[in-house]
């Protein structure tokens, strides 16, 4: 073991869930003073319930909902605005409203993203619900303003988005909500962020608990804090550092396995390929979806100045003239790509032995340039391609699939809200049963020193890689530790969270 390895020893969480011992069952008899409440609201019952108690405490409610225009009506003396959850321009009407009219919204209640989870969602659902999610929050986070949202509560409702208690259902679908309201309340130090995830049986019964965690939370002016219910007890997300590792003379890379990795020709894919290749005599099939030659022009390619030269030397430096590493083209966006990727491995190969799915985007442009073409782009590759993933290996029986996260899913980032949304749908994902694959991990990695997309900022436009961060070297090492033992989600952090 490494001296670098060593050291992260130390650098290591796991998230808990910690039981709440004094939340009360009914709702405050005092809420204060009277404050103005905005309701992004749909027709859940746990929406209307809430809804119901809030007004009968004489507190001043503005309901958002889905339409297809910007409108605004009032009926029984309740306010109601339409918005477009399509339409960025929605939401810009939707703050002059409030400006003209000098209205000051203490808390926000998002339950756009708390739907029901009775049927299954096929990729192409899943995208177009991230616009009642994902979406919607990027585009309300680009029009908060001191001027209107001076001293804010924004609380997000969820649905078993975790594993809390044993056989839990996962709901995935909505989770990359969770990774965009930690970046908006980073963003925004005018704003405080709760995330409460329920099920089936705190929906009904609940509405008291809910609001007094929601009151109590906001006089502790936290930056954010994730909460679960489960029935009629609260739980709260904290993170417990963890020293997994132990000096195993098994090892998790079989001789003659076949090991998958996508976005293989990045700095952490190699480095990672790298790796397996030492440890044991594997074949390594490195997924990308650059157009890159095809194995029989490497050695004629490296003697020349190509633009794939050094990618290709390493591959070099892998294979050994061994036959052990080759390189894939796919889109895993593309699920018929990804069919033809995995026929092809049983064809060629028979089996597949583990996957480490290092694809991924980095966050583009500042705050008020991103559009949802940046929200996709790096979604897409995290979640489609990890869906996709799944879907296709369904002819292995798989010993590990490791997802490479990022600790801004866990801590928020400023700049990077389509990064830690894409992230978090990662760690959301990596909770779920999936039969044809024995072990599932979510590593949350803090900065890699040496390669990847940090370093390709610092050498692009300049700066310095921050003092949290590993080397290559040591993240693979971490990964092949991480994939002993039962943990399901990894964060490795040099700063305490």
């Amino acid at each position: 073991m490494t001296a670098d390895i060593k050291t992260q020893e130390s650098n290591c969480y796991i998230p808990i869930w910690e039981k709440q011992t004094h939340v009360e069952s009914e709702v405050a008899t005092c809420f204060g003073e009277k404050n103005t409440w905005l309701i992004f609201a749909n027709e859940s019952e746990i929406c209307l319930k809430t809804s119901e108690l809030l007004e009968s405490r004489s507190q001043k409610i503005i309901y958002i909902k889905a339409g297809t225009n910007f409108e605004e009506s009032t009926y029984t003396n309740k306010r109601h605005i339409y918005l477009d959850p399509f339409n960025e321009s929605s939401y810009n009407k939707l703050s002059n409203l409030l400006m003209e009219n000098k209205i000051f919204p203490k808390f926000i209640l998002f339950f756009w993203a708390y739907l029901d989870d009775s049927f299954d969602f096929n990729i192409n659902d899943i995208k177009k619900i991230q616009y009642l999610g994902l979406c919607s929050v990027f585009f309300f986070n680009k029009i908060i303003s001191p001027d209107i949202f001076r001293d804010v509560y924004f609380v997000s409702f969820s649905k078993k988005q975790f594993s809390i208690k044993k056989n839990d259902t996962i709901n995935y679908q909505m989770s990359p909500l969770i990774g965009a309201v930690k970046a908006m309340a980073r963003e925004n130090h005018n704003m405080h962020v709760l995330n409460l995830d329920l099920d089936d049986k705190s929906e009904f019964s609940t509405q008291g608990m809910i609001v007094n965690k929601i009151l109590s939370w906001s006089r502790l002016n936290l930056g954010f804090e994730n909460c679960a219910m489960r029935s009629d007890e609260m739980f709260l997300q904290l993170y417990k550092k963890t020293s997994f590792y132990t000096e195993s003379k098994t090892n998790i890379f079989k001789d003659n396995g076949v090991y998958l990795i996508s976005g293989g020709l990045g700095g952490l894919g190699l480095a990672f390929a790298k790796h397996i290749s030492k440890k044991t005599c594997s074949n390594i099939i490195l997924a990308s979806r650059r157009n890159f030659p095809a194995k029989n022009n490497w050695l004629d390619l490296v003697k020349n100045d190509s633009k794939n030269k050094k990618v290709i030397e390493q591959l070099l430096e892998i294979d050994g003239f061994e036959d052990k590493v080759d390189v894939y083209n796919c889109d895993l966006c593309n699920h018929e790509e990804v069919e033809k990727l995995f026929k092809k491995i049983e064809v060629n190969f028979g089996r597949l032995d583990g996957i480490i799915h290092a694809a991924g985007i980095p966050a583009r442009h500042i705050k008020h340039e991103k559009k949802v073409d940046d929200i996709f782009a790096s979604l897409s590759p995290k979640l489609f391609g990890a869906l996709n993933i799944i879907n296709y290996s369904k002819v292995f029986n798989v010993d590990f699939l490791a997802f490479c996260s990022s600790l801004d899913s866990v801590i928020g980032s400023i700049g990077n809200i389509e990064y830690c949304a894409a992230n978090s749908a990662l760690d959301v994902l990596s909770q779920k049963l999936i039969l044809h694959i024995k072990k599932v991990v979510s590593i949350n990695w803090n900065q890699i020193s040496d390669v990847g997309m940090a370093c390709d900022f610092v050498r692009n436009y300049g700066g310095v890689i921050g003092e949290n961060s590993i080397t290559s070297a040591a993240a693979a090492e971490l990964l092949e530790k991480s994939l002993f033992g039962n943990i399901g989600q990894l964060v490795v952090s040099k700063i305490k969270i």
